[in-house]
């Protein structure tokens, strides 16, 4: 495969602490990394939500975006049309487009309006590491990446998920029963099979299965192999674990509705401290470093809320964002230090919207909450979020940064005086 290094934003980090996968494919045989918190932490959520399965930057505040904003670019559209057996030679895809600060908002506005292709919107926002698309007239349903990196002396493990509504909501039926899985299965793997096969994957395993949360769906389910022991990302070697296509009937049945749709998975191990997410790489940067800190755990997924929640005047397609870090054993002041005076000059100031000057940012102390230290925190001058410290009888401390990304959310004003 091809050495060449592109992304600029894929570096090997430091660690630093911080913190929040849509709904799983066909979660019963998707195999999925399951990242548990180190720590519990207060939400920031003013609603309930359901799992999926943005705006100038500030002109008045305390932090100033870099420079380098980029409008998004749209990706090459992948052939889906009919499977080639032609043996093919494997290439690398196209790199991840690199996301800023200053991109952010405009990212998560477009996915609160299902603005762009759902490919475009994977790669740019969780860094999806394959360009493989669904088929034309798909429109963006759910997104996630996890982290799991709680073994200090293995690889990180990373999860990405994608899911997309069909055109027309609907596919052909799918059924074990059927001739060939039924001409839902068959449209998935013409859909599929030829952008990973031109990418150095085979079909392994193939089948089908209750769609999740449905009374009567059925999905259809393709495993892939890379056809290398490793699969490059970014700057890096990875190692190829999981990587799968689906087909659903009902596809967002968890939340009540009957819509058919495509998704594809994507597990690979890679070198600790690199984060191959461009957008989760910008935002962990920009949180000073409490003693020893080492990520642990990474959780980004979208949300739905219903539109009769109260929240859902900031949009009901959003994001939450989760780091969790282990610190120094009895570190936790000198955590708090940091988690505090540190975040001057940086994305994240102390704080929240006052209640009584609504888009406003007026400073909010940290509290001790369920014997949490809590520390109300506004990124990029808009989205509510936390940083809380955690420490247990043994002396253990460990730290976690919330945020919650709503597309409809203006950035605030500081109160003046």
């Amino acid at each position: 495969m091809p050495n060449e290094r592109h992304g600029r934003y894929y570096t090997a980090l430091l660690c630093r602490p911080m913190n929040l996968p849509s709904r799983l494919l066909a979660a019963q045989l998707f195999v999925t990394i399951l990242v548990a918190a180190s720590c519990t932490s207060t939400s920031t959520n003013s609603g309930p939500t359901t799992p999926d399965s943005s705006n100038d930057p500030a002109a008045a505040s305390n932090f100033t975006p870099s420079s380098e904003s980029s409008e998004p670019e749209p990706l090459p559209d992948a052939a889906t049309s009919t499977i080639d057996d032609t043996p093919t030679t494997p290439t690398e895809s196209t790199p991840i487009p690199v996301i800023g600060l200053n991109d952010i908002p405009t990212l998560i506005t477009r996915w609160g309006n299902a603005d762009g292709e759902p490919l475009e919107l994977a790669r740019q926002i969780i860094g999806f590491p394959l360009e493989a698309a669904p088929p034309d007239g798909s429109t963006p349903f759910g997104l996630s990446v996890t982290l799991d990196g709680q073994d200090a002396d293995a690889d990180w493990t990373w999860n990405w998920n994608y899911t997309a509504i069909a055109a027309g909501a609907s596919i052909g039926d799918i059924g074990a029963e059927l001739p060939e899985g039924g001409p839902g299965t068959i449209e998935t793997r013409l859909a599929f099979e030829p952008q990973l096969n031109a990418l150095g994957f085979e079909i392994t395993d193939e089948s089908t299965s209750p769609s999740a949360g449905s009374a009567s769906g059925q999905a259809a389910i393709f495993t892939f192999e890379y056809d290398s022991d490793t699969y490059r990302l970014g700057e890096i070697n990875a190692q190829p674990v999981l990587f799968m296509a689906t087909g659903d009937s009902d596809l967002d049945a968890e939340l009540g509705g009957t819509q058919a749709g495509y998704g594809l998975q994507a597990v690979l191990e890679a070198q600790s401290n690199f984060i191959p997410v461009p957008l989760l790489e910008s935002l962990f940067r920009e949180v000073p470093v409490a003693p020893g800190a080492r990520l642990t755990n990474v959780d980004f997924r979208s949300l739905r809320r219903p539109d009769t929640d109260p929240a859902a005047t900031e949009g009901t397609r959003y994001f939450e964002l989760r780091y969790d870090c282990e610190l120094l054993p009895n570190s936790a002041n000198a955590a708090h230090e940091v988690y505090s005076v540190g975040l001057e000059g940086s994305a994240y100031q102390v704080g929240s919207e006052s209640a009584d000057q609504p888009g406003f940012i007026e400073a909010t102390e940290a509290a001790v909450i369920d014997g949490v230290w809590t520390q109300p925190v506004i990124v990029l001058d808009r989205y509510p979020g936390e940083i809380t410290v955690q420490s247990g009888p043994d002396g253990a401390v460990s730290s976690t940064v919330v945020i919650r990304l709503e597309p409809n959310r203006e950035p605030l004003m500081p109160i003046s005086g």
